[in-house]
C-alpha cells in the first residue's frame, strides 16, 4: 500500500505542471472562442476546463512513454520539439473532437449523427483558430521541456532565479 501512495504522489508531482499549462491554455482558447463567437455561444464550465486539462496532462505523460517519442534523441533539440509538438497536437484534436462528440453518443444519437458532429466540428474555423493557440503554446512547452532535459534543472533555474 504504502509504494502505491508513492507511485500515485510521483505521479501527481509529474503531472501538475502539465496540467497547469493545459488549464491555462485551455482557458485561454475558451476566451477566445467566446470573442470569436460574440455572445452567442456559453463558456465552457470550469468543470469542463478542468476536465480537458486532466486528460490532456495525462495524454502527454503516457505520450512520454511510448517507444517513438524520443525518435529524434541524438539530433538537434529542433527535431524532437517539433516531433513531440506534432504528436501532442494530434492528441489534442483528439481529445477536443472526442470532448465534443461524447455527449452525442452517450445519448444514443447513432454513428451518423456522430459522424456529421465530428465533421461539423473539424470544419469550423474557431476549431483551427482555437487549435493554432494550442500549437503556439504547445510548442513553447515542448521547447521548454526539451531545454530542460538538456540542460538540466537545476542549471535552468540558476540561471533564471540566480542562486
Amino acid at each position: 500500500m504504502k509504494n502505491v501512495m508513492k507511485w500515485v504522489k510521483e505521479e501527481m508531482v509529474r503531472m501538475l505542471p502539465v496540467f497547469v499549462f493545459f488549464f491555462v491554455i485551455f482557458s485561454l482558447v475558451d476566451i477566445s472562442r467566446i470573442l470569436l463567437h460574440s455572445a452567442t455561444e456559453a463558456a465552457y464550465s470550469f468543470v469542463v476546463i478542468f476536465m480537458a486539462a486532466l486528460v490532456m496532462a495525462k495524454v502527454v505523460l503516457i505520450s512520454n512513454i511510448l517507444p517513438f517519442i524520443d525518435f529524434f534523441k541524438e539530433k538537434p533539440l529542433i527535431y524532437s520539439t517539433l516531433w513531440k509538438t506534432g504528436i501532442y497536437v494530434v492528441c489534442s484534436i483528439f481529445v477536443r473532437v472526442l470532448e465534443r462528440i461524447l455527449p452525442l453518443i452517450f445519448e444514443d444519437k447513432g454513428m451518423i449523427v456522430v459522424d456529421e458532429g465530428i465533421v461539423t466540428e473539424l470544419e469550423r474555423l474557431p476549431f483551427w483558430i482555437s487549435q493554432a493557440w494550442i500549437f503556439v503554446l504547445l510548442l513553447v512547452f515542448v521547447a521548454w521541456q526539451e531545454l530542460v532535459k538538456a540542460v538540466g534543472s537545476d542549471k535552468v533555474h540558476k540561471l533564471f532565479f540566480g542562486r
